[in-house]
């Protein structure tokens, strides 16, 4: 079986290019880089630029008969699927109705195919099941401290440079969000609920340590090598 996950393609003259890689790692991710820097101050002004997002939906599922899942994959689906019954009930607003299906299925296929927000989410919802989890046990409980936390831990677990700005404004983000909006606290508070709720379900991994999170090991094996900054 390979592994899930993709990679931008190298580009050679004689080779017939996959364009699907290429535009989820680069042309996605450069588009949510540019979204980031127009709001600085995470207000949420530039959020409908998620509807320029380009990616084939291929990406938030595990579909090809030798392609394994990813760590604690159905987990997540489940997750984001049972969040969606409940959403309208949550009144999103304008912009958020219209860029709540594209975040999901961002999300998703971040978490299955890039290897580097496998273990950053999934070391992410591992602390917060050994921490906090069981705190979570009201749709309109304030869970703002949790949240806060984690930002925290996270703050100093997560060494890679090269995204640690783009990961700290969603953290940002959704602080701000939860603390101002109605919309986004129901929101998380439903995902704090659930993982409560099916922590039984979630496996843990030795790649959630952030002891082994990307640039560690592979990662900084290739930095040594060759100069690069990841």
């Amino acid at each position: 079986m390979k592994p899930p996950g993709t990679f931008a393609p190298i580009i050679k003259p004689d080779k017939i290019v996959d364009n699907d890689p290429h535009d989820f790692h680069i042309k996605s991710k450069d588009k949510l880089r540019e979204m980031i820097e127009l709001d600085p101050e995470c207000n949420g002004s530039s959020l409908t630029m998620f509807l320029q997002l380009v990616f084939n939906k291929k990406f938030t599922r595990t579909t090809e008969p030798d392609e394994e899942p990813a760590p604690n994959e159905e987990f997540i689906i489940k997750m984001v699927d049972d969040y969606n019954r409940k959403v309208k009930e949550y009144k999103p607003g304008i912009i958020e109705k219209r860029i709540i299906t594209t975040v999901e299925d961002f999300f998703v296929a971040l978490y299955r195919v890039d290897s580097a927000y496998t273990e950053r989410i999934g070391g992410t919802i591992s602390y917060m099941i050994t921490q906090h989890i069981s705190k979570c046990k009201s749709i309109d409980g304030d869970y703002i401290e949790i949240l806060k936390d984690t930002h925290e831990w996270w703050k100093e677990s997560d060494f890679r440079e090269r995204t640690f700005g783009w990961i700290d404004w969603g953290f940002r983000f959704i602080i701000k969000k939860y603390q101002t909006k109605k919309f986004y606290k129901k929101s998380i508070n439903h995902m704090l609920l659930f993982i409560n709720l099916n922590q039984k379900n979630w496996k843990y991994y030795i790649i959630y340590d952030p002891e082994n999170w990307y640039p560690f090991g592979r990662g900084m094996e290739c930095n040594l090598v060759n100069g690069c900054e990841y």
